[in-house]
């Protein structure tokens, strides 16, 4: 499911830490900015349509959702 700007506003904040990959490694991605499509965050830009797939808001669905892709 993805996020979307609304929803971004009312639950984070610059400064919370969301999750990201690099490669098999789960990233914590400090966010700087909350733009209409995506969060700048310290790490890359990450789009509301990739949370779920390429970054979470949690390091536990994170871990999860990595040992799902790694079986």
């Amino acid at each position: 499911m993805s996020i979307t700007y609304r929803l971004a506003r009312k639950y984070l904040q610059p400064g919370d830490v969301v999750y990201t990959t690099n490669g098999k490694q789960i990233v914590p991605a400090r966010i700087c900015q909350i733009g209409e499509e995506y969060l700048d965050t310290d790490v890359d830009v990450l789009y509301f349509e990739d949370h779920g797939t390429l970054w979470w808001l949690t390091e536990k669905v994170a871990k999860e959702n990595m040992k799902c892709n790694t079986k």
